[in-house]
């Protein structure tokens, strides 16, 4: 695994995964929980089930995880998680997400975690990015805590790729 802190400049954190064979479920939680550490309790837990949920679908259906990117929008107050693997197989429901069932919850529960998730091709080739925005303002999350001098975690330059805007008008890069 190789980390990549973000910088002043507004790049992303980011995690890369390519060869990894198990996923590193405790890895990428105390690497989320490093990097957000000024995202509120309820907040945090929250993107760090939505990313864990994302990083297992990677490996159990994906074929392995390449990449996890992390981005905090401090204005509209939510984080942007990204999780590129190998396969274009879109993630799809398979159960009704009932708690006897032992699979198909992943999918549910990021839906109801998430203000907005989706998925992208990734263009070097093969594979795709599972995306997920998760806002402060969901059920018992308080906003983020001051950050004090903190460098301002914004997505990827839109000089580079091109870009979309939520509802809230965050924009983001895609």
């Amino acid at each position: 695994m190789t980390e990549t802190q973000a910088a002043s400049n507004g790049e992303v954190w980011k995690l890369d995964l390519d060869h990894t064979r198990l996923p590193p479920l405790v890895e990428v939680r105390r690497w989320c929980g490093r990097v957000l550490v000024h995202l509120s309790e309820a907040h945090l837990s929250d993107v760090l089930l939505a990313a864990v949920e994302m990083l297992t679908n990677a490996y159990d259906h994906g074929g392995g995880a390449r990449q996890v990117r992390l981005s905090h929008a401090r204005r509209s107050c939510s984080v942007r998680i990204e999780v590129d693997d190998h396969t274009a197989e879109r993630p799809r429901v398979v159960g009704s997400g009932r708690a006897d069932q032992k699979r198909g919850r992943g999918v549910i529960l990021l839906d109801r975690l998430a203000d907005d998730w989706g998925t992208r091709d990734l263009p070097e080739g093969g594979g795709k990015c599972v995306w997920a925005v998760i806002s402060c303002s969901g059920s018992q999350r308080v906003p983020c805590r001051s950050a004090g001098g903190l460098p301002q975690v914004t997505p990827r330059s839109a000089a580079r790729v091109p870009s979309t805007t939520s509802a809230d008008g965050t924009r983001w890069d895609v």
